[in-house]
């Protein structure tokens, strides 16, 4: 994963903006679960442990049991610098039936 961009990622604060950890699940998600075409969230929750310091690069894990069409996973973000997980999300999506996948 890319290191966040301190002019668009984060706030005056020096915090990342909490729809940026969002940004980075989708990221995730679309690259690992091979999707063609947009899915529909149905339930997201998110859980702040920290935050990220401008400079700091993230590592996106994601847990996934999938079904036909839909799916429920875990995401945990770590931190590169020192391993720490500012974040957890829990996420159920689910897809049309027209969308195709890998």
């Amino acid at each position: 994963m890319p290191t966040p961009c301190p002019g668009v990622d984060f706030n005056g604060a020096e915090f990342l903006y909490f729809a940026n950890f969002q940004a980075l699940v989708e990221r995730a998600e679309w690259s690992v679960l091979g999707l063609r075409r947009p899915d529909l969230v149905r339930q997201r929750e998110i859980y702040f442990h920290g935050n990220l310091n401008i400079g700091d690069g993230v590592h996106v894990q994601l847990h996934t049991a999938e079904a036909d069409q839909s799916s429920q996973h875990w995401c945990g973000i770590f931190r590169q610098s020192d391993g720490e997980k500012p974040a957890d999300v829990f996420t159920e999506k689910t897809w049309p039936s027209e969308c195709t996948r890998r």
